[in-house]
């Protein structure tokens, strides 16, 4: 489990009974106890700059999913110009979809940035590349044996990832796994439309079992390596963005597997 290879100092923490409540110290409103959630008032209207009831699963998966898709670009390689002008975008970085504290100061980072693309990519092949001093993958942390891609291949086979957008990436890289956590957040998001129970609990564990054993001891190792090797405002923001979308998952993941999809109310995300 994640205590025995370290627990990420950016993660909620964990406890030795798998699966305990909404943590304390995750994003929005996603610190209500369980207990409370029955108390909460149907969905309001979809807001872009407010973070979703805790129970709104459907929309708090597809949040992650598409955070997911722009931060794994960023990991993945060197970026490219549309990705750059994606998190540079004042537009977009006002409604980036997580709501939290580290989301929203990474935003407020990344709006007050002044660099060059140049700039950007220099930082990402020496610090961040292939040989680089920070590890982006499993193997390159000491966290997995020589094996690690062929398991990590089967998992993806097993839940449908396309690896196709990736295919030069090891299979145990981070932005890869980025991905696939979106991925699984995203499939929660869609199991949870059809309310059947075992399907939801399913999805929730697979998505809190890769958090905890693959993505989540990697990441922590990553965001400390940009903390403390990274000059450019955009991969020290790229870090406290990945810290939020870590916690929410984290949340959501620990709250799914609890709830009941058939008590759901609406989402946020349904067109009435």
């Amino acid at each position: 489990g994640c205590p025995a290879r370290g627990r990420p100092d950016c993660m909620p923490g964990r406890t030795a009974k798998r699966w305990p409540g909404a943590s304390e110290d995750s994003a929005g409103t996603v610190a209500l106890r369980l207990t409370q959630l029955a108390e909460r008032p149907v969905m309001t209207a979809f807001d872009p700059l407010s973070a979703p009831d805790a129970s709104d699963v459907i929309s708090r998966g597809t949040r992650v999913g598409t955070v997911a898709s722009v931060l794994s670009m960023l990991f993945a390689s060197t970026p490219e110009t549309g990705v750059l002008h994606n998190v540079a975008n004042p537009e977009m970085l006002r409604l980036w979809p997580l709501r939290d504290d580290d989301s929203l100061e990474a935003a407020r980072q990344l709006a007050a940035a002044d660099e060059s693309a140049r700039q950007i990519r220099d930082e990402y092949l020496l610090v961040l590349g292939f040989g680089g001093p920070i590890p982006m993958t499993e193997r390159a942390a000491g966290l997995a044996q020589r094996n690690a891609c062929a398991d990590l291949d089967a998992l993806y086979a097993r839940h449908e990832f396309p690896t196709v957008m990736l295919r030069d990436v090891p299979l145990d890289h981070v932005g890869v796994e980025i991905a696939f956590a979106g991925h699984l957040a995203t499939a929660l998001a869609l199991a949870w439309r059809t309310r059947e129970a075992a399907a939801c609990a399913q999805q929730a564990h697979s998505l809190g079992d890769f958090l905890d054993h693959h993505l989540g001891p990697l990441a922590a190792r990553v965001i400390h390596g940009i903390r403390t090797q990274c000059a450019t405002a955009t991969y020290r923001a790229a870090a406290l963005l990945l810290t939020g979308m870590l916690k929410e998952s984290v949340a959501l993941a620990d709250f799914a597997v609890h709830a009941d999809p058939g008590q759901a109310t609406s989402s946020e995300t349904d067109i009435s």
